[in-house]
């Protein structure tokens, strides 16, 4: 059943719907669990009808880094104009993208090297 995260900050006054398995930001830092305001958590457990949640943060490849136990203020839902995109260390440039990649979404794979004369 949803519940109602009824901080007034979280978006724009208005409350809104924090559900098990859906994303959310933290406002603080939690520095015993090496987590700062802006990290991204997924909420496993919803608390009392919504004041409280067990947030579990990951590694881009899945890897746990925590699970803490946050009360509603500590936390606000994703919203889609917030949300952040992962980049890469290293950029291919256009010419190193494969035409079928480029053409279909798929994801940047580099262009094989050229055959050797």
């Amino acid at each position: 059943m949803p519940v109602w995260n009824e901080d007034p900050s979280a978006s724009g006054g208005h409350p809104h719907v924090i559900d098990e398995l859906d994303e959310v930001v933290l406002t603080c830092d939690l520095s015993d669990h090496g987590l700062a305001a802006g990290d991204i958590g997924t909420v496993v457990l919803v608390h009392e009808e919504g004041k409280g949640y067990e947030v579990e943060f990951m590694t881009l490849d899945g890897k746990t880094i925590a699970v803490a136990t946050l009360r509603t203020e500590q936390v606000r839902a994703v919203q889609h104009v917030t949300r952040p995109t992962s980049h890469v260390t290293r950029h291919a440039s256009h010419s190193d993208i494969t035409p079928a990649a480029r053409r279909c979404g798929a994801a940047q794979q580099p262009a094989p090297p050229p055959p050797r004369p």
